[in-house]
């Protein structure tokens, strides 16, 4: 499966900052990703870098916006090993992390989530058959300065990574996630329709485009931009489809975008 640790060597943008090109399994890490079972552990590739302007609540303001309906499966935890290194170039201004950045975790960092998803989810204790929806999970280290979860690199500016997904008939016999290729397109596609929520003086909710980019941080088409080295054929094995080209595609988010709780509409 190609479990790496994705540093400066491998994409160079990083500068310094580090992840895993795969997340794993649970709440908590049981077992350190340098070890020999932690491939074991593994669960999906990472496919998704969102830049410029990310965090980990702006990147799922997608689809169901980090929201589950109640009584209805969500998803498990997961989780990735991240780091993000200070910078400091006394040389070059530009090159100097933003004020509201500066202070954060020190080493490495476990980032866990549930992700945002679309589609009809599966029941939380039992099997449902008939359900399919696309999911996706954000990582990124934290807090910064103003509470928010995110790397920073010269390159990409503030940034986080994703993991994508489909999950066909949750809970039960022959129920089969993956497909990340497939989950990473429609992904991207739904960031070019990405809409932001606003709330009037007097409460009332409003949604407004505010499309995202796919597109590298030289300009380029954004779509499998980035090796990330997670190349997998194997297709399929017991209940997950895995097969990957290995590379990522880059959406470039403009604004933050924190979705108001109380205008959302779970699915």
């Amino acid at each position: 499966m190609n479990l790496r640790r994705i540093a400066t060597k491998l994409y160079p943008a990083l500068k310094g900052d580090a992840f895993w090109n795969w997340d794993f399994g649970g709440r908590q890490a049981s077992i350190s990703p340098f070890s020999p079972g932690a491939a074991r552990q593994a669960d999906m590739p990472v496919t998704l870098i969102f830049w410029q302007n990310a965090d980990t609540i702006t990147a799922k303001d997608l689809f169901n916006r980090g929201q589950s309906p109640i009584g209805r499966e969500f998803a498990d935890w997961m989780h990735n090993f991240v780091q993000d290194r200070p910078d400091h170039d006394p040389n070059n201004f530009n090159n100097e992390e933003p004020a509201d950045h500066t202070t954060g975790p020190s080493g490495v960092y476990v980032s866990v989530d549930q992700g945002s998803y679309e589609g009809k989810a599966g029941l939380q204790v039992a099997c449902r058959y008939a359900t399919l929806k696309v999911h996706y999970r954000v990582y990124g280290p934290g807090p910064d300065n103003i509470g928010f979860y995110r790397f920073w690199s010269p390159a990409l500016s503030f940034y986080v990574i994703g993991t994508s997904h489909l999950d066909k008939d949750e809970r039960c016999p022959g129920g089969v996630s993956g497909w990340p290729e497939a989950s990473e397109k429609i992904v991207a596609g739904a960031a070019t329709n990405h809409s932001t929520q606003t709330v009037d003086i007097i409460g009332r909710c409003h949604t407004l485009s505010d499309p995202w980019e796919i597109i590298t941080n030289k300009g380029q088409n954004g779509h499998d931009a980035v090796r990330l080295y997670n190349e997998d054929h194997r297709y399929l094995v017991r209940n997950h489809f895995y097969f990957n080209d290995g590379k990522a595609t880059m959406i470039r988010i403009e604004a933050t975008s924190h979705p108001h709780w109380h205008c959302t509409v779970t699915p």
